[in-house]
Parts: structure tokens; sequence; C-alpha cells
């Protein structure tokens, strides 16, 4: 049996806790945080997690259950409905979880959410920020032409896919539409969504997007970037910028098996479990020395000296030390901070942590992949987004 446990911000009520939770102990709680991982929902035998995701002010999770999926979403909305309560201290309105039955969450960007329809891979709807009635959605295309998309993420505004093999492309809302009907005299409103490709030339399996950048994963395990690169986060040993996807060629020999773009840092494993992290370090979210966290670090690891401290780290470097037996499955980067999942099934963190994200009890920033001692069971999944933080576990 499995359970959905978050960590980090809930200044939105984003992270509804599960009835068997004890929130009111404050250990747990510090003002609109959890410093510790806190059960969200816990999986039936015939349920299953597809997704899930994390905007700036909702959580969102698809659910499968036998052939029938829904997706809920729960956190900020705006007061539109007057069964729900209003939350002054916030100005926004705390519900429970809405669903959307037969939707599945297609990639979010900082604040709208894409769905697709069950058996489709195009996005069909957005749930825009703050809102609760989802708005369909359609990409400009030929009328014959189909669109088979093979990868999503969500960039800061934008929507990015690979589709059809061979092809990357942003997607922008290019209008809206307002359909009146006069009889109920209400209005129906539609976005069309217009793709622009962005020459490539790669079969990508997997794509994750930061703040202002991409990472792509072909299917070979090469590792491309593409976008804004000021704080090293595009992995070339520069910050140009890149306006087509380049080959990060200091992983060039590795076989990678994930990624995932943070706000401003970039992070990959490769296949032999080992760990690379680069961009920004502001916060420690590299696992190095953090220079904003020299004076707190003290005389607690003296052994540091001032070439050891990164600012920004340009091209990938190995997160853990060489002599460290950590063979890595998974990596998520949040805004500023990162989680990575071990094969046995124990998380590390570090990064930024002013809302309790790394789920290690504090709220202190954390320049080293620190373990995170506060999961029950053996975590299969994890997710990192925005301030929040999701470890899906076997208790």
């Amino acid at each position: 049996m499995e359970t959905i446990y978050g960590c980090g911000s809930n200044h939105f009520s984003q992270l509804t806790i599960a009835a068997n939770c004890d929130d009111s102990d404050d250990k747990l709680q510090c003002h609109d945080c959890y410093k510790i991982p806190v059960p969200l929902h816990k999986l039936s035998e015939t349920e299953t997690l597809l997704k899930s995701a994390f905007t700036w002010s909702r959580f969102i999770a698809t659910f499968q259950t036998g052939d029938s999926v829904v997706t809920h979403v729960s956190g900020f909305t705006a007061p539109k409905d007057s069964s729900l309560h209003s939350d002054p201290a916030h100005d926004s309105i705390v519900a429970s979880p809405l669903k959307y039955p037969d939707k599945m969450i297609t990639a979010v960007t900082d604040a709208d959410i894409y769905m697709c329809c069950q058996r489709d891979s195009l996005p069909s709807h957005i749930l825009k920020d703050g809102d609760s009635e989802i708005i369909p959605v359609h990409i400009e295309k030929d009328k014959d032409e189909e669109i088979l998309v093979t990868a999503a993420a969500g960039g800061h505004k934008d929507l990015y896919l690979a589709y059809d093999e061979l092809s990357f492309g942003k997607v922008s809302v290019a209008r809206e539409t307002n359909t009146d009907h006069e009889e109920s005299n209400t209005k129906n409103l539609s976005l069309t969504l217009q793709l622009f490709p962005i020459d490539s030339g790669l079969s990508i399996s997997f794509v994750s997007c930061g703040k202002e950048h991409a990472l792509l994963l072909s299917k070979h395990g090469t590792v491309y970037s593409y976008g804004l690169g000021s704080r090293g986060q595009l992995g070339h040993g520069t910050v140009e910028k890149e306006p087509t996807p380049r080959l990060i060629e200091a992983l060039e020999g590795l076989k990678v098996k994930t990624l995932s773009a943070g706000g401003w840092h970039s992070a990959a494993v490769a296949e032999a479990g080992d760990l690379y992290t680069w961009g920004w370090n502001e916060s420690g979210q590299l696992g190095h020395p953090a220079l904003s966290l020299s004076s707190e670090r003290g005389s607690r690891r003296t052994s540091i000296s001032e070439d050891d401290v990164v600012g920004i780290q340009a091209e990938p470097r190995c997160a853990f030390d060489l002599t460290t037996e950590q063979n890595i499955s998974h990596v998520s980067c949040g805004s500023r901070h990162t989680l990575c999942l071990t094969e046995s099934g124990k998380v590390f963190a570090s990064g930024w942590n002013a809302y309790g994200q790394l789920g290690l009890g504090h709220l202190n920033p954390v320049d080293k992949f620190t373990l995170v001692d506060k999961i029950k069971g053996t975590c299969t999944r994890i997710l990192a987004a925005q301030w929040n933080s999701l470890f899906v576990c076997k208790v």
C-alpha cells in the first residue's frame, strides 16, 4: 500500500491533509508550511497515481482506478462560489479539492494547468490560475494534420511539446474566443494555441523546463539544453543563451536516464547511478557549498575552503563525493531546491528551505545532499516543484 506525502508551502491549503494526520502538532506545522512530510492521500489497492504537479499555489494529481481517470486540484481558488469559505489572511478561497473526471495532467506552468482527455495526447483544456472551471483549448493545425505528443513540460508561462518523433516546439496562447448564448445569458470561453516549432531534429523522450530554460533527453540518453543561460543552467560552460537545443558535451560520454530543470539550475542522473548538477547554487541547490551559507556554516565544516564554494556551476559536476556509495535512480528540481531518490528508496535533499520543502524538520537552507529521515517507509517516487516536495512511499 502506498501513501502520498507532501511538505513545504501551504499558504493556499494546497497540501490537503489526510484525515489520519494530526496537523495541530507544531512539530509538523510552522505558520503556513509543513517542515516534514505529512500524509496527503493513501492509495487504495485499485488506485494508481499517474502524474502529479505543483503550481505556485496548487497541488494537482491524476489518479486512475480501473479504466477511469480523474484529476484532483487543491489550493488557491478565486472567490466565485458561495459554498467556499474565504481565507481573509490570504484574500483567497480555500476549498476541498476540485475534481475533473476523464482529464489528465499534460503539464503545468508556474500558474496554469494544462489537461488532456484520457485517450488523447494533445492538451484539450486549461485551468487558469485561481479558476475552478476548465477552458477548452485547441492547437492551430491543418485540418487533417495529426500531432502525436511524446513529451510535455511547462515553463514559466509557456508549454513545450516534443511531438511527431523528431519535432520540438513552444506553445503559446494565440487568441481567446467568447461565444455568447442569449437564452442562458452566458458566455463560453475557448483558447486557441499556436505551436512555434524549434529546430532540434532530435528523437526526444523527456522534457523538463525551468523558469528560462529547457532540458531535453533523447531516446539515446544524450542531453540537450535550450533557452537562457544567465546562471549556467544550460551546462555549456558559459552563461550565454541558446536559441536552439544544443548537446551538453560534458555529459556526452554518459547515458542519462532521467533529468530535471529547476528554476535556474539543472540535474541529471546517469545510467550508472551518478547524479550531476549545474547552474545556480545560491541556496545550495546543487549540493555544493554555497557562498550565502558560509557564515551560517561557521566552524561546523572547517574543511571547506573558499575555493570549494560554488556560486554558479556552468558545467555538470558530480553532486556526491565519489567515495559515497549512493546509486541514484531519480532526481527532481524545485525552484531553488533539489531532491534525489536512491535505488534503495532513500531520499536526499539540498537547497532553499524557507517553507520546509526539504522535509528535514527545520527551515534552514542546506548546501549538501542530506538524508530526509522523516519519511515513513520506502520511497518509490519524488517530486520537487516550486516551493513544495512530494514523496510516494510504501509503508
